[in-house]
């Protein structure tokens, strides 16, 4: 192996290993760009144990993006140790670690993007039992929706709101949340 290495030059495997991985990831960048492609994987995974995760994130470190960081790194950083007087067996310890590093803070910087996507509206559910008040007037008997203004969650909210009460809930009056309609929408009653 050592002497393949010695025949074709350990500069050229550098040189190939990082110039093919970085023409990949410039690809796989502008497609993602223009939206023709995202080459992660996403596959939700919900076990017994209650962990949901989304194997493109999780596995950020080991991703496409990972290993080609991993491979760019490797490449430019071994290409920098063979200029210098360094031995050429740490040169390819400090290139493994460089790119090491790079693909660990890839890993952390798709995890970040996912976590800024993840979807934290307040689930209406946690509004029953909970007391608001109207902020829309709402009819009478069903007869249409109106809104209130509730807090839980640890934040104010808005939302659509329909009563059985035998008069119009006007604007101003307390109410509490009996039932919910569904996601957003609640029935109310005066207290």
């Amino acid at each position: 192996m050592i002497q393949f290495i010695d025949s074709i030059g350990l500069s050229t495997i550098y040189f190939f290993v990082a110039s093919t991985a970085t023409i990949f990831l410039v690809l796989q960048f502008l497609l993602s760009l223009i939206g023709i492609g995202d080459f992660g994987f996403d596959a939700d995974i919900d076990t017994d144990t209650g962990l949901e995760t989304d194997s493109g994130d999780v596995s950020g470190f080991l991703s496409i993006r990972g290993i080609l960081s991993f491979l760019s790194v490797f490449g430019w950083t071994g290409m920098v140790t063979l200029q210098t007087d360094i031995h050429r067996l740490l040169g390819v310890l400090i290139s493994i670690i460089a790119g090491t590093i790079m693909m660990f803070l890839v890993g952390l910087l798709f995890i970040g993007i996912h976590k800024l996507s993840v979807d934290n509206t307040a689930k209406t559910s946690n509004a029953l039992n909970k007391n608001g008040t109207v902020y829309l007037p709402i009819p009478k008997n069903l007869k249409g929706q109106g809104k209130i203004t509730i807090r839980f969650s640890g934040a104010e909210r808005e939302l659509r709101a329909i009563t059985e009460e035998t008069e119009d809930l006007e604007r101003g009056t307390m109410v509490k949340v009996v039932e919910i309609i569904d996601n957003g929408t609640v029935k109310v009653e005066k207290i």
